[in-house]
C-alpha cells in the first residue's frame, strides 16, 4: 500500500499543472521553486472538494522518504524495512507553464512556495474519479 500511494504522489509530481496567481488573488502560491528535496508529509483525497489529509507514515527509525528535483529529473527516495533499505527511482521530467509531464501523467500543483509542495493528481479507478493529494516539505 505505502509504495502504491508512493507511486501515485509520485505520479502526482510528475505531470503538474500549475495555477498562476496573481497578487491579487487570496488563494496560496503556487509559484515558488519546484527543485530542491521534499519530503513527504501529509497524503489523502478529495471528495467532492473536501480533503481528507494525514499524516505520511515514514518507516520507524529510518530516514523519512523523499523526492528530489532537479532542473530535469525527480529521484523518489523510500526507505523499507528493519535495515532501512533504499529504493530510488529517478524519473526525466518536464515543466512547461503550468503543466509538469512525467510519464505522461498529470498533476495539480495546489500550493508550491518555499517549505510547502502540495499536489492533486486524479485518476480513475474501475469508473471512479479519484482526487489523490500529497503535501511535502522542503527539506533544504
Amino acid at each position: 500500500m505505502k509504495n502504491l500511494l508512493k507511486s501515485l504522489a509520485l505520479t502526482m509530481l510528475v505531470t503538474v499543472s500549475l495555477v498562476s496567481c496573481s497578487k491579487s488573488d487570496d488563494g496560496p502560491s503556487t509559484s515558488g521553486e519546484l527543485v530542491g528535496k521534499w519530503e513527504f508529509f501529509q497524503e489523502g483525497a478529495s471528495i467532492n472538494g473536501q480533503e481528507s489529509l494525514a499524516p505520511y507514515e515514514h518507516t520507524t527509525g529510518c530516514s523519512k522518504d523523499f523526492l528530489q528535483f532537479t532542473a530535469t529529473n525527480v529521484t523518489d527516495t523510500s526507505y523499507e524495512g528493519s535495515q532501512c533499505t533504499a529504493f530510488t527511482d529517478t524519473t526525466p521530467y518536464t515543466r512547461a507553464g503550468n503543466t509538469i509531464t512525467l510519464d505522461g501523467q498529470a498533476v495539480t500543483i495546489l500550493q508550491l512556495d518555499g517549505s510547502t509542495l502540495k499536489v492533486r493528481a486524479t485518476y480513475s479507478e474501475g469508473g471512479t474519479t479519484v482526487n489523490f493529494i500529497s503535501v511535502l516539505k522542503r527539506a533544504n
